[in-house]
């Protein structure tokens, strides 16, 4: 299978699972808050991101393609010797 057909079908498969983290309006007529950054599902209730992503959120919120879901922080680790310095776990 050629590079770009197996980049392809793998952005296919996985490109479900990626989402953006923000916070919600703080009124339907505030303006839109833009996204802190991305994170991806873990299992069907739980989706990991970074800590700097939700650190200082107070209503954290996740998009999946134009769903938006109310989420809350259930847990966070921070391993200054580990490739993956920083990660937080969200319960959806």
């Amino acid at each position: 299978m050629p590079e770009e057909l197996r980049a392809a079908s793998l952005f296919q498969r996985v490109s479900p699972s990626v989402l953006t983290v923000g916070e919600k309006r703080s009124s339907p007529s505030a303006a839109p808050q833009g996204p802190t950054g991305t994170g991806f599902v873990w299992d069907a209730s739980h989706v990991v991101t970074n800590f700097h992503v939700v650190g200082e959120l107070k209503d954290p919120h996740v998009t999946f393609l134009r769903k938006v879901g109310r989420s809350r922080l259930t847990g966070s680790e921070i391993n200054p010797d580990s490739l993956c310095r920083e990660k937080q776990v969200m319960n959806m």
